[in-house]
């Protein structure tokens, strides 16, 4: 897997592509951009989740400002990398899996109008410091006259529907020797 991103434009436009990179940045596995929100992207790596913001104006981004005091926020408890994201239609959380973990997990955000150090208002998003399991699919099976179906165990993939309602996931293949 591949440690780099890059955002083409399309359109009007002859601008270069983009490379969003960062030491944290190992093994990419999944990105999603934050709904109503054309310049926020969530990356899932192999042991983190990196929230990137682009700037429109220019050719290089950042995960952070250099000028602000920042930390990265680790969430304890999680095994395996991230394999999956989606944000929530209304960016107030990003629901993640782990590679190798039947559960889905929520991160809430909050964002609040601030004061820049020069005087302007930004939106500036914050996460939760803790992560909450929301669903829990351990493999299940089903038997119906003939054959045994098992659902659930590792996650593949999720994607949630345009409306918010409902999220698709799919699952690793459950290979199975008699």
């Amino acid at each position: 897997l591949s440690d780099h991103v890059r955002i083409y434009s399309f359109g009007n436009t002859s601008r270069s592509p983009i490379t969003l990179k960062h030491p944290r940045q190992k093994s990419v596995t999944h990105m999603t951009w934050k709904p109503f929100d054309t310049m926020l992207l969530a990356v899932a790596c192999a042991d983190a989740i990196l929230i990137w913001r682009l700037n429109p104006k220019t050719f290089t981004n950042r995960v952070y400002d250099r000028n602000t005091n920042w930390s990265e926020e680790r969430w304890s408890g999680l095994h395996g990398g991230c394999i999956s994201a989606v944000w929530s239609n209304d960016s107030t959380y990003l629901l993640f899996a782990n590679r190798d973990q039947p559960c889905i997990y929520s991160v809430r955000f909050a964002t609040r109008i601030e004061l820049s150090q020069d005087g302007n208002q930004i939106l500036r998003s914050y996460g939760a410091e803790t992560q909450i399991e929301v669903y829990n699919l351990c493999e299940v099976s089903y038997a119906n006259d003939d054959e045994t179906r098992h659902i659930g165990g590792s996650i593949h993939n999720m994607q949630l529907s345009p409306d918010g309602k409902r999220l698709a996931v799919s699952f690793k293949s459950l290979f199975r020797f008699i």
